[in-house]
């Protein structure tokens, strides 16, 4: 059976009859489709420049036939430079790599990215210290447009400081940036399609201060969920709550999980019937030791099942990442059982593990902590991550994994 038909065939069985929510025959074919996947690891590639060990991994989202990818490069003065990358698979071709970088430097940068389903136009938010955040869009049919966008001119209210969480709306794009005062306040930002005309919305969340910056995972039907991490009474919760584009609550925030130490990531992955959280959990000993930790929630946010701890996976180095694909979930991350080792792991919608990890070698891995993205594509997906890290970053490569049937 082609991928084609798999995907064809669990988007029948999930939307057709009566009921909006699924049965669990749906959800059992759903988990029996992704685990029929034979994956196959193919020949790693590079990303960044072999032998330049200056790079790090911000972001990355699907272009279909691969991912487009935002990139740091630190240089020798202590500054950053930041770039963008399209790392495609062709079935026809050698991998391919186009790497382009751009006109900003300061001491650290972060990024996030969008792009279209057809991948013809990316979107790469760069918030770069010392500098205005950054939108650049890049399309196969037009020239590359670079907009700084000044938040101090949205309006009035608050100061905003931050750009970060991308995602596209029904008219142009939109972000999210904190407000700069004594009470915790996150607003998103809407442009247009080139990053212009910026206006401002609070969103309406609990007023209670977040001990990292608030993010947000962008849905199917352009609302999203936003993630929170805050510290209240010596308890650190972590709080998850969908709102619609117009940023209206789809139903009420959500505590999910109660961790010892404060998570380095959290991210909310949607499937055919809910959404799945991820986050890495961690054991309060000294050094603490982090593992991934998953809990199942409906479509709103509403937790379902308890939480399901991975520890068969080994202890987590870095940032892991995750996506969907067939109705499932597909997640990486850097794990020490011994050595580093980078595992790729198959999740049902439960969070629970569809067979064993399947490990990517032949790289040289490093010592030090990575990130990791993975992102869907038509074969499969493909997994972006750091090797041979070290004080300065290290250099990013991909490697395609391949569903056959």
């Amino acid at each position: 059976m082609r991928r084609t038909s798999l995907l064809f065939l669990v988007t029948l069985t999930i939307h057709c009859g009566a009921s909006a929510r699924p049965t669990v025959d749906a959800q059992s074919f759903v988990d029996a489709a992704i685990g029929a996947c034979r994956w196959t690891p193919s020949t790693p590639f590079a990303v960044t420049p072999d032998g330049d060990l200056r790079w790090r991994l911000l972001a990355a989202t699907s272009i279909g036939s691969g991912a487009h990818v935002a990139l740091a490069q630190s240089l020798a003065d202590g500054t950053t430079r930041v770039a963008t990358a399209s790392a495609l698979i062709d079935a026809n071709a050698p991998m391919r790599v186009r790497l382009q970088e751009h006109a900003m430097g300061g001491r650290t940068a972060i990024a996030s990215v969008a792009a279209t389903a057809s991948g013809d136009t990316r979107w790469t938010l760069f918030d770069v210290q010392g500098q205005p955040c950054t939108l650049v869009r890049q399309s196969v049919d037009r020239p590359s447009v670079m907009q700084p966008i000044d938040l101090s001119a949205v309006g009035m209210g608050f100061t905003l400081s931050g750009c970060r969480s991308i995602g596209q709306t029904s008219g142009g794009l939109s972000f999210l940036s904190e407000q700069v005062r004594a009470v915790w306040g996150t607003e998103v930002i809407a442009t247009d399609v080139d990053g212009r005309a910026p206006t401002r919305t609070e969103l309406p969340m609990e007023a209670s201060s977040p001990s990292t910056a608030t993010t947000r995972t962008m849905l199917s039907d352009r609302s999203f969920v936003v993630q929170t991490v805050s510290v209240r009474r010596g308890r650190t919760a972590i709080r998850v709550q969908r709102f619609d584009e117009r940023l209206a609550p789809r139903g009420e925030g959500q505590e999910i999980a109660t961790v010892a130490i404060e998570p380095k990531f959290v991210t909310t992955i949607e499937h055919t019937s809910g959404l799945l959280a991820l986050w890495d959990n961690a054991v309060d000993t000294l050094p603490p030791i982090f593992g991934l930790a998953t809990r199942a929630l409906d479509a709103n946010g509403r937790p379902l099942e308890d939480v399901v701890e991975h520890a068969e996976l080994g202890m987590l180095s870095g940032t892991a990442d995750a996506t969907s694909f067939a109705g499932g979930i597909l997640a990486t991350g850097r794990f020490l059982d011994g050595t580093p080792r980078q595992r790729f792991v198959v999740l049902d919608q439960r969070g629970r593990s569809l067979g064993a990890p399947i490990e990517l070698a032949g790289v040289t891995l490093g010592v030090g902590a990575a990130t990791s993205k993975i992102v869907a594509t038509r074969e499969g997906a493909l997994v972006l991550t750091e090797v041979s890290v070290g004080a300065s970053g290290g250099q990013v490569i991909a490697i395609p994994i391949r569903c056959a049937l």
